[in-house]
Parts: C-alpha cells; structure tokens; sequence
C-alpha cells in the first residue's frame, strides 16, 4: 500500500534565495548523494516555462494582493511550500505519462485550496531518490498576507483528508497517509538533506567571496597608489600646456612633445576607469556576500 505525502513548511524572506536555488537547481555543484545531476535536466515546473526570481514574484504578489499600508515584518512568512510524494514503489507502477499526471491533478487539487493565482511554482524533481514536487505558494487569506489563518489545523486536516481520495477518483492507487505516524517520510528526510546541503554550498561560496573580496581590494589598492604617484596627474595635465612657453633659469623652452602628452593622458584616463571598475566590482562582491550570509544565519 502506498501513502500519500503531503508536506507543508513556511519559510520567512532570507530563506527564498535558497529555497530558489534548490528547487530551480541553480547551483553547479551538490554534496547531497542522494542527487543525480545527469538527470536534472529531466526536472520540470508546471507552473513556469523557465526559471524565476522567486523574492521579486513573491513581492509583486504581495504588493497586488495585500491591501493593508503596514510595513511587513522582517520576521513575517512570505513563502511556503508544499512536497507531494510518495515512495518509491508507488512511481515505478506508473508510466512517464502518468506520473506527471499524478504531479498535475495534485497541483489541480491544491490550486482551488490554495487559489490558482496564489501559487507560484510547482518544480517536479525527478534526478533525487523518490520523484517529488514542491509547489510554491504565497499565504494571501483574502486581502491579507497570513500563514498563519491560510494554513491552520482546519485547512491542513481537509487537505490529508480529502487530497488522497481525490486521487483515488483519479486513477491512482495511494492512501491517506498514516494520522499522527511517528515515522517520518524518507521524502521530509531527503529534503531536510538537500536543505543543509544548500547551507554547505552557500557556506563554502562565502567562503570565495571573501577571498575574491580581499584579492579585488588588493588589487584596488595597488591601482589606487598607481594613482597617488602620478602626482596629482590632473593638474599636471593642466600645466602641461604652459610648459612650451615656460623658460628655465637659462633661457631654454621646456617642450613636450604631442604623443607624449597623448600617451600620459591615456595612461591616466585607464587607471582611473580601472580604479573604479575594481570599486564596483568589490561593492557587488559585497552585496552578494551580504545576501548569503543573512540566508546562511537565518
């Protein structure tokens, strides 16, 4: 007999970003054994025909649906998502053609609990142990942004209860799953699991900034004495133009010639764009590391 998974977690704004990235598969490299990159391609999203922002979808929903003109909580649930699964015997009773049959009635099912337009993603994985999805939704309850009054006992209850007989009338073999098993699903497992291993990978892309941070800075800092030496080159550059008029104790005229003056002034002109490349650089680099840590300490 094979039961139903229906997991749903809420997630606050500094866990998006890495939500994003585990579902849309955005990283190159994982740690979790349990993924099998030679088959990511086979991933699909119901929802969307390519890859999203996930906080700018989110926001621009909220922002249309939300009516109160209160600031939200830094602290507040933004997002939140539900697994749909099963095991693994369940899938390999079922046809390519089916099982994502299976992945549309559920996704069918929770978009008239949920409301259609609520829902943001629905990223089927099949290159991990069991195939699985993970439909993205924002908790809107009417005009409001709530978790709290979208996913209550009551909703949750109606879900576990009704969602499996749905499929059933569907065509598919799977039961409710098991009321207050002390057991936890190998599908809640993999994705506690593949979470920490976006934790790791976020870790260790920290860890590179900081050195790229430091190799830029470096590298700013050398520009930047190229700089100082060339003695206050700007004004220079204004006196130059006097210098053929200009006569030392003896007499002669101090001259330069065009090319010379052509070759300084580009020098200049180049150190100081690089200068400034090398500062944009940094403050991106900085602006990246910023993000990850805020969803790394989260």
């Amino acid at each position: 007999m094979s039961y139903l998974v229906c997991h749903f977690g809420k997630y606050k704004s500094v866990n998006v970003f890495g939500l994003q990235k585990h579902n849309q598969r955005e990283n190159k490299n994982y740690s979790n054994i349990d993924l099998d990159t030679s088959k990511s391609h086979l991933n699909y999203d119901l929802i969307n025909p390519n890859p999203i922002n996930f906080r700018n979808t989110i926001n621009t929903l909220i922002k249309e649906k939300r009516k109160s003109d209160k600031a939200i909580r830094k602290d507040a649930v933004v997002y939140c998502e539900c697994i749909i699964s099963s095991d693994q015997n369940f899938f390999k009773n079922l046809s390519e053609d089916r099982q994502k049959l299976f992945f549309r009635e559920s996704l069918e099912f929770l978009g008239k609990k949920l409301g259609k337009d609520n829902i943001i993603s629905a990223n089927v994985h099949l290159d991990e142990t069991t195939p699985h999805m993970h439909v993205g939704f924002v908790p809107i309850h009417g005009s409001s942004l709530s978790a709290k009054k979208v996913l209550n006992r009551n909703f949750l209850r109606d879900i576990h209860d009704k969602m499996p007989k749905f499929l059933k009338e569907n065509g598919f073999d799977i039961e409710r799953g098991k009321e207050n098993a002390k057991i936890k699903h190998l599908e809640t497992k993999d994705f506690k699991r593949a979470y920490q291993s976006e934790l790791n990978n976020l870790e260790n892309e920290k860890f590179k900034l900081d050195k790229d941070i430091i190799f830029l800075e470096n590298k700013r800092d050398a520009l930047k004495m190229l700089l100082n030496a060339s003695v206050s080159f700007e004004n220079l550059l204004e006196d130059i133009n006097d210098l053929e008029i200009g006569k030392t104790l003896l007499g002669a005229k101090i001259t330069i010639k065009n090319d010379d003056y052509i070759k300084l002034k580009e020098k200049f002109e180049f150190l100081t764009k690089e200068n400034i490349k090398k500062d944009n650089e940094i403050l991106e680099l900085k602006n990246s590391l910023e993000e990850k840590s805020k969803y790394i300490n989260s």
